[in-house]
């Protein structure tokens, strides 16, 4: 795509044109430059963190309404994506790299992430 390739040779585009673009067609071009770096994570990606997995599950009032996509209050909250080997993990607006093993400890600070940030849903929405 045209606007990919412009992008990729001046990395500052939306930012010095952010002004008179609108809204919209920043967010269609953001889109778009994402979408060839990183995809949403397929289930055959996920099977390294299964047991990451089963935690997020256990959470309390949190629903998975399809395979890793996980909701809470009609907000969704958790889910993943792949570049390469690579995999991802959206809590929120944030990505966090994850490792792919079973690490306890990086396991642990993902859930803590979630349900903070699940707070921070249920303030916004009383």
């Amino acid at each position: 795509m045209v606007v990919s390739t412009i992008y990729q040779s001046d990395k500052n585009l939306i930012q010095n044109y952010s002004m008179v673009l609108s809204y919209q067609f920043q967010k269609y071009i953001r889109y778009q430059i994402v979408e060839e770096i990183v995809r949403h994570a397929k289930i055959e990606d996920l099977s390294n963190i299964e047991p990451l997995l089963v935690k997020i599950r256990n959470v309390r009032n949190l629903k998975e309404k399809q395979p890793s996509h996980f909701y809470f209050k009609g907000k969704n909250i958790v889910h993943f994506h792949a570049d390469n080997s690579t995999l991802f993990v959206d809590i929120g607006d944030s990505r966090t790299k994850i490792s792919g093993s079973s690490d306890p400890g990086e396991i642990d600070d993902i859930i803590r992430k979630i349900l903070e940030y699940m707070d921070e849903v249920s303030g916004i929405k009383g």
